[in-house]
């Protein structure tokens, strides 16, 4: 199997390597500020420090910038969304 399906990514499954990222990505969000007009906020690099801090993960530089392309990704989907209603 190349990686993991889950029911909140509609393309090809996640390979096995972005998995930890994916599982942060959701914790993260979990937490994610949202603004007055009740759209969602992109996760700023203090929120991913903080949690990593908290939760004694190290991550590589790569793998923040999986993590902020992940929430690009999260947001531009969410727009669009939201623009065919």
């Amino acid at each position: 199997m190349y990686g993991i399906t889950d029911p909140r990514i509609e393309e090809e499954p996640l390979p096995f390597f972005a998995i930890p990222m994916w599982n942060i990505f959701w914790a993260l969000h979990g937490g994610r500020q949202v603004s007055g007009m009740g759209t969602y906020q992109s996760l700023s690099y203090v929120e991913i420090l903080a949690y990593t801090q908290l939760m004694q993960i190290v991550l590589e530089p790569w793998e923040i910038e999986i993590i902020k392309r992940m929430d690009r990704a999260f947001i531009s989907t969410i727009n669009t969304r939201s623009g065919e209603k």
